[in-house]
């Protein structure tokens, strides 16, 4: 028996209740501080200090600085020379398939969604409040084609059991051996992974999830207007009576985007609200409930999808994914929980002590500059201090005295130096990492690069929970919707190559990879590293233990670690080459030959492009599009 809809509406608003009150009592009054800090509010600080805030509104901005500087070597660790994330077969069978999954991943990452945005603001919202979070999901659509031909009656038999093709009408001929048919014929004009950030206030779950994957209740929760719901209607998404029914209920009064928090997301428009000028333009709060029922009684849960407004549930659907399709980052970890901590977290003091200190400096500096006045009242003319003329008349000489000043602290200096190699050592955004410092002792290349090494230990440390958590949940999961939703060949374009993928290609169990830590240092050291290889080679090549496709992998990494991508333009591998030398016969003094012209050649290209010529970015590749999109 199916659970009836009253009783599931009493079920899911039970799980809202808790899943919002959790938010509301527990993360919100976090966040709402997280992001004041980032943003270094004034109105903060102000009640943080009541007496200098009168004095003075500066504020110093240590969070959003190390956060902006931490951002650019996390992108360049996921998005430089390296994959982050390398998919491997399990069995040996499986491995060309793992490299055809890369691929396609990588297409769909970086051409059909805007990857690098999406992974900048995912890495941004967790370092900023603790959590960044995105959602992803299959979006499919197709196009009808009304068109009509002769065919055989078996082929028009057939033709109504195609998945792609709806018959209109069949007119059999005289002879009833052939048959024009009418059809649509469907035509896929979309299918590929979709996925989206989804701000921190828009995010809840239930306060026992101590996983997103195992969570029995999580929901992303947002702001929609009365011609969002009915457009969906109109789709056949939700249900059109109760879509009427929740905007008869009346417009959604608390607004979600323009509370306390809302206001911490977004100081500049926190005063705004939008005008409402159309009855289609009314705000609905709308959850999207990813959750777990026993729909049919059987005494198991099942996964759902349940979309409600206004206390009306739009959709039931069965969850085909199997799982709540958000993914969470946070740069420090909180055992047995979601939410982790921020740099908001591990700054807030330093910040504070630093924001009071720049305070009692500037006044100080003020008031020697400009500093009070000690007035003899009866041998002045007050009116003309206050008016600040340009002669003060006066009875008396001496009536007017500047008060006496305290001198700065001579320690105050070196207490700013203590609290920003405070903040150097829990964040490890050093100067280093800036390249400001120019005071280093050690002036050696060597030196630096270790240097640079040790100061990005804690970065790259944050990496590799980024890439063991939601990273690389979120590429397991897009393996998983390939292979379920890809029924059909499709085509991508490289710069270099075109790939037809069918669904047998992708199909197989895989492994992911890590290869976090790919900073400057590290790029520096692979290079160092394949200089000794080359170096070694050459006597490889006479034991008959070195291939020309050895050679060329060596030669392909080399190429790849100086950072560029198109690696076909310099080399050719030598499985393609037609009748190449050792191409088919394998014979190693050939080999040798071949190696002995290659070596020299990288060694030249190694001193003209030593330092200048290392490019740790990472060029996007470029993909003109898809050929053909499978089903």
């Amino acid at each position: 028996m199916n659970l009836e809809k009253n009783a599931l509406l009493e079920k899911i608003r039970v799980d809202i209740e808790s899943a919002e009150s959790y938010f509301e009592s527990y993360i919100k009054p976090k966040l709402v501080e997280r992001y004041q800090i980032y943003n270094a509010d004034p109105e903060y600080y102000k009640k943080k200090f009541p007496k200098l805030g009168k004095r003075s509104s500066v504020v110093s901005t240590d969070v959003a600085d190390t956060i902006e500087w931490a951002l650019p070597s996390l992108m360049r660790i996921f998005f430089g020379g390296e994959d982050v994330v390398t998919i491997k077969g399990r069995q040996a069978e499986d491995e060309r398939k793992a490299e055809l999954m890369q691929e396609l991943i990588n297409f769909q990452i970086q051409v059909q969604n805007p990857g690098f945005m999406v992974f900048y603001r995912w890495f941004k919202d967790a370092l900023v409040s603790g959590l960044g979070v995105i959602k992803c999901w299959w979006e499919r659509e197709t196009e009808d084609f009304q068109m009509k031909g002769l065919f055989s009656i078996e082929e028009a038999e057939a033709m109504k059991q195609a998945e792609n093709i709806e018959v209109i009408k069949v007119e059999p001929t005289e002879n009833n051996i052939y048959a024009v048919v009418t059809y649509k014929l469907k035509k896929i004009k979309k299918n590929q992974p979709v996925f989206t950030n989804i701000p921190p206030n828009e995010f809840v779950y239930h306060p026992d999830a101590s996983s997103i994957k195992d969570a029995t209740f999580v929901a992303h929760r947002k702001l929609v207007t009365a011609d969002y719901l009915r457009k969906k209607a109109q789709e056949g998404i939700y249900d059109k009576t109760a879509v009427e029914e929740a905007i008869s209920k009346g417009q959604e009064q608390e607004n979600i985007n323009w509370d306390e928090l809302g206001i911490a997301l977004k100081p500049n428009q926190s005063q705004f609200t939008p005008p409402q000028v159309d009855e289609a333009r009314k705000i609905f709060k709308l959850y999207e409930c990813y959750t777990k029922y026993d729909i049919n009684g059987d005494g198991l849960l099942e996964p759902v999808i349940i979309t409600v407004v206004n206390d009306t549930i739009l959709r039931v659907e069965e969850n085909l994914y199997g799982r709540p399709p958000f993914f969470v980052l946070a740069p420090i970890l909180e055992p047995y929980e979601i939410w982790g901590k921020s740099f908001s977290d591990i700054l807030a003091d330093i910040q504070a002590i630093k924001t009071a200190l720049i305070r009692q400096i500037l006044v100080n500096i003020a008031l020697n500059n400009d500093p009070k006045l000690e007035v003899l009242e009866t041998a002045v003319n007050l009116q003309d201090l206050v008016l600040d003329k340009e002669f003060v008349r006066v009875r008396q000489l001496g009536a007017i005295r500047p008060l006496p000043t305290q001198p700065l602290a001579p320690w105050t200096y070196n207490f700013l130096e203590y609290i920003e190699g405070l903040k150097e050592n829990r964040t490890g955004v050093t100067r280093y990492n800036q390249g400001l410092d120019a005071r280093s002792l050690n002036k050696t290349a060597t030196g630096i690069q270790l240097i640079m090494s040790a100061s990005q230990q804690r970065l790259e440390l944050i990496a590799r929970i980024f890439a063991e958590t939601g990273i690389k949940d979120f590429f397991r999961f897009l393996i998983e919707l390939n292979q379920r939703f890809i029924t059909q060949d499709i085509v991508i374009r490289l710069t270099n190559q075109t790939l037809q993928i069918s669904p047998e290609d992708i199909k197989g169990d895989f492994d992911l990879e890590i290869n976090a830590g790919m900073g400057v240092g590290v790029k520096e050291q692979q290079l160092q590293n394949l200089q000794m290889i080359m170096q070694v080679y050459p006597q490889l090549v006479q034991a008959g233990i070195v291939t020309p496709k050895n050679i060329y992998n060596l030669a392909k990494k080399f190429i790849e670690a100086l950072g560029f991508k198109n690696v076909d333009e310099f080399l050719t591998d030598p499985e393609k080459l037609q009748g190449g030398i050792n191409a088919v016969t394998g014979n190693n003094e050939a080999a040798g030959a071949n190696i002995e012209e290659i070596l020299p050649l990288l060694e030249s290209q190694r001193l003209a492009g030593s330092v200048s010529g290392i490019h740790a970015g990472r060029e996007k590749t470029n993909i003109s599009g898809m050929a053909t999109e499978g089903s």
